[in-house]
């Protein structure tokens, strides 16, 4: 009797069997998992969840692999691969594909003259991966401009209106609910072309300054964390310039407690950048959440609040 890897491979062109996930998470984790498709197109990744879902078939949906810790375990279930897609200005909206990279939806709306998208310039990975985490930087975020964001709910395709999406700081419904993020449609507010890629192009070179491209790192580990996590005793002793947004960056916490440089098995914390843990030698999963568990621990004996992972683990 065909597994249903095998009858997904023969319906489905391009699915892969028993295929090593870590060469697609940016961190270098992760076992093999069950079967894995490359969708191409936004068309080909609703016929292909519409197919799994006549074979119930299960699986999860990735991006380009930025914001994900895979498993070290083999994963039992397929993976649909979102990182193709493309962004068209259709009046006074931009019309966006999961699979689209951010900085595609980035570069067609500043080339249009719609703002609201300039200073996402530079975070990696794609559309659907950014609406999932409501990504964001310098006081923009990707659900700043979202219409209406279009799913599969395991049944049929539907189109959900922003307020629908119960937005938060590095939230959503699509934490909390098995849907599929096809694409979405985003307003447009009209301002200057060329002022808006200036600004685009300087915060490229602000993020470029801050960060290392080369690491395999899954980008900020932790959330910054809500000022009324703090006691009003810990809350009185941070510098009210380390207050942003109502927030206390997670890098400042961090770096309180002199996390840089430090390690668990082969994975280490940058010597740069405390919110960054990457894989430096061969790390596995277990030691990334062994050194994420060692920070955690000690920002809640310095400051007495519990850190929160940005990333998800897979598995």
């Amino acid at each position: 009797m065909a597994s249903i890897a095998q009858k997904l491979q023969a319906r489905i062109r391009g699915v892969r069997i028993d295929v090593p996930l870590s060469k697609y998470a940016k961190i270098g984790t992760g076992g093999n998992v069950v079967w894995l498709y490359d969708a191409p197109s936004r068309e080909k990744l609703e016929e292909c969840v519409k197919i799994c879902a006549e074979e119930n078939a299960p699986f999860i949906v990735i991006g380009a692999g930025t914001n994900i810790v895979p498993t070290d375990g083999a994963l039992k279930k397929g993976v649909i691969r979102v990182a193709h897609g493309t962004c068209d200005v259709q009046g006074d909206e931009i019309m966006c594909g999961a699979g689209a990279r951010l900085g595609d939806l980035v570069d067609t709306a500043c080339g249009a003259g719609c703002a609201g998208f300039e200073k996402l310039a530079g975070i990696p990975g794609t559309v659907g991966g950014a609406l999932y985490g409501n990504a964001g930087a310098f006081g923009q975020l990707v659900s700043d401009r979202v219409v209406s964001v279009d799913v599969w709910n395991g049944k049929k395709i539907v189109s959900i209106p922003r307020e629908k999406c119960m937005y938060g700081y590095r939230d959503s419904v699509f934490k909390k609910k098995p849907l599929v993020i096809l694409g979405a449609r985003f307003c447009c507010e009209r301002e200057d072309a060329e002022a808006l890629k200036k600004t685009a192009a300087e915060t490229i070179v602000l993020r470029e300054s801050r960060y290392d491209k080369t690491l395999k790192v899954p980008g900020s580990f932790f959330k910054n964390v809500d000022v009324k996590k703090f006691s009003k005793k810990v809350l009185a002793t941070l510098p009210l310039d380390k207050i942003q947004c109502g927030r206390v960056p997670v890098g400042y916490l961090l770096d309180e407690v002199e996390s840089r440089g430090m390690s668990a098995g082969g994975a280490f914390v940058a010597d740069f950048h405390s919110n960054w843990i990457y894989n430096k030698k061969r790390a596995t999963a277990r030691d990334v959440k062994a050194l994420a568990a060692k920070l955690k621990k000690l920002v809640k004996k310095r400051f007495g609040v519990e850190l929160q992972e940005e990333v998800q683990y897979i598995g």
